[in-house]
């Protein structure tokens, strides 16, 4: 078959390695992108011209430990050839690196470890291995014939690859609420954001969200249902009634969880400092938005129900793309766009 283009995809170990080749399938699909997908181990080789664009789309998936870019090739000698290859690519004599191996089947991984090594600094005179703090680090994996070597050019976001199991996360668009979504989504939970709309300004930072989550995970285990009530207060505290256990982005210091929502709230985030809520906020590349929700119940008020998700989007596809909700009795609202 000959070397051939991949990016490898490595698993944390963390939940299902089926869900994470999955979600890797299905992301790809979505993007229009033919690429031949393949387990070794608890490796994903995505096999295409642009590894680099590959590593791009799921350097923020959970799920995953880190990410190579390299070729993959049938059997033990194509490995070390590619090796060699991708050594005088990247190092320099003098350079440090480490080889991390990972094999099944008949091979040892210490095998193949040692065999690229010797193939590298052989492939590159005056380079040295270096454990410590390696200029370049090799991944080279291999499952009997297939198998693949790259370097590592990214690490990913860690965590647990999405399963089955969902959560509801409270999200008003502030920074506290916004980072319990991205925990529960590095839980590997599939997660539908509530939002009691309070204004245009509250609506536009949650629509952010989604957007920036959207492209980080698998978005077939993302929505967004958003509770339009001229009273944001009475209508979340409806919702809870039939919504089941939610996550909320209530947290030390910040004011008391309403009363209506004490018994529902599964996961008020109180093990987070504020830096590390600013830490992780930051990474989530959103602009700061102080939440202005009234907590106030002012009794039962018309409320609409609007719903968007499943597909990868950016805001103003989340904007034009909410639609009302469907309820028992009522006509079939037209399919989001």
């Amino acid at each position: 078959m000959g070397p051939r283009r991949t990016a490898i995809v490595r698993w944390t170990g963390r939940g299902s390695l089926e869900s994470l080749a999955g979600s890797v399938r299905r992301v790809l699909g979505a993007a229009g992108v033919r690429a031949r997908v393949r387990v070794v181990g608890g490796s994903i080789l995505v096999q295409w011209q642009d590894p680099v664009a590959v590593v791009a789309m799921f350097r923020r998936m959970p799920g995953v430990a880190w990410l190579a870019v390299g070729e993959s090739g049938s059997g033990f000698r194509e490995l070390l050839v590619t090796g060699s290859a991708l050594a005088r690519r990247y190092l320099r004599r003098g350079d440090g690196f480490v080889v991390k191996p990972e094999a099944t089947g008949r091979t040892l991984a210490s095998d193949l470890g040692g065999a690229m090594t010797s193939a590298i600094l052989e492939a590159v005179k005056g380079s040295r291995v270096r454990e410590d703090k390696p200029k370049v680090m090799f991944r080279a994996a291999l499952d009997g014939t297939v198998g693949a070597v790259g370097v590592e050019i990214s690490e990913g976001p860690g965590g647990t690859a999405s399963g089955r199991d969902e959560a509801s996360c409270l999200v008003s668009g502030g920074r506290h609420s916004s980072v319990v979504a991205w925990m529960s989504l590095l839980s590997g939970l599939r997660v539908k954001l509530v939002h009691a709309k309070s204004d245009d300004a509250s609506l536009l930072a949650v629509a952010k969200l989604y957007s920036e989550l959207s492209h980080r995970v698998d978005p077939s285990f993302l929505s967004l249902e958003v509770i339009d009530s001229r009273s944001p207060a009475s209508a979340l505290s409806a919702w809870s009634r039939k919504g089941g256990v939610a996550f909320g982005g209530f947290h030390a210091g910040c004011s008391p969880i309403p009363r209506s929502l004490g018994r529902k709230v599964g996961g008020p985030l109180l093990v987070l400092s504020e830096e590390k809520y600013l830490e992780e906020y930051a990474d989530l590349s959103l602009k700061e938005y102080a939440s202005k929700m009234d907590w106030a119940e002012r009794g039962p008020d018309r409320v609409r129900t609007l719903a968007f998700g499943g597909k990868r989007a950016d805001v103003s596809d989340v904007l034009d793309g909410l639609k009302p909700q469907r309820t028992p009795g009522s006509a079939r609202p037209r399919p989001s766009r």
